[in-house]
């Protein structure tokens, strides 16, 4: 590595990162699109985006039903932890998950053909018809695919 792309890179490592406290609330209602999550928002809903990297992006998607940790995948392979294949829900597969952290229900939504993940989590998930209702509500679309269909809050990694 020559001296210059060297500096380069280590320019690039110093670069102050974003804090949590500065990233924004995004508000319904709007179409909200993420890595593979497209979802529309009501107007008593939001999105607050986390961390991002080239293929995956994470979320809190909050309403009056409660909120839910989102974890999206672009390029994903078929989900791990599953404690049943649930069917499908729509054009994709859901699964059912090992429980997560203070035992959170979790779910894993698959287009599978297309690599596209979302990991969904909530303590307020009950394992019942009202977790189908919020899911149910989740489109799995690549970002290059979203292009035109009028996505005010989008999540994208930028480099600089």
């Amino acid at each position: 590595m020559t001296s210059n792309a060297a500096f380069m890179l280590l320019a690039m490592l110093a670069q102050p990162s974003i804090a949590q406290s500065e990233l924004p609330v995004w508000h319904g209602p709007a179409l909200f699109c993420g890595y593979a999550s497209h979802i529309q928002l009501e107007s008593d809903e939001t999105i607050e985006p986390g961390d991002v990297g080239i293929h995956t992006g994470n979320f809190l998607w909050s309403g009056p039903w409660g909120s839910a940790a989102v974890t999206d995948i672009e390029w994903a392979s078929r989900p791990i932890s599953i404690v049943r294949a649930m069917g499908n829900l729509g054009p994709y597969t859901l699964y059912r998950l090992v429980p997560g952290e203070h035992r959170q229900i979790r779910y894993a939504l698959g287009d599978e053909p297309n690599h596209l993940a979302a990991y969904v989590g909530s303590t307020q998930f009950t394992g019942g018809r009202h977790d189908l209702d919020i899911l149910r509500r989740i489109r799995l679309k690549r970002p290059e695919e979203s292009d035109g269909d009028g996505c005010r809050y989008r999540m994208m990694l930028v480099v600089q």
